[in-house]
């Protein structure tokens, strides 16, 4: 199935290195969720995090049916990680599902 995800890349450090006459940058993307106990925030939740009072209703009305569903599931989205701060739209409701 095609899901309505959208992937990032987080580098978790970046070395710049001069190789065979080329500058480099060369990544390591673990893709770590970024988490501030003193701040008691953190980016990371899963799909099933996500109800459908969460979801725009700027969203493609079969898209947010669809995803409704299978956030639910954790055969399906339920059991994704997923950013909590990406995505949202002016009212802090998710347009778009960001995973990492």
């Amino acid at each position: 199935a095609e899901w309505p995800v959208f992937g990032m890349v987080q580098p978790d450090s970046i070395e710049y290195v001069r190789w065979a006459g080329k500058d480099l940058l060369i990544t390591a993307n673990e893709g770590d969720a970024i988490s501030y106990d003193s701040l008691d925030f953190d980016e990371e939740g899963r799909g099933d995090d996500i109800g459908a009072d969460d979801l725009s209703e700027n969203m493609n009305p079969d898209v947010r049916e669809f995803l409704q569903q299978a956030l639910q599931n954790d055969e399906q989205l339920g059991r994704l990680k997923i950013s909590l701060i990406d995505g949202l739209d002016a009212e802090g409701k998710f347009e778009k599902i960001f995973t990492y």
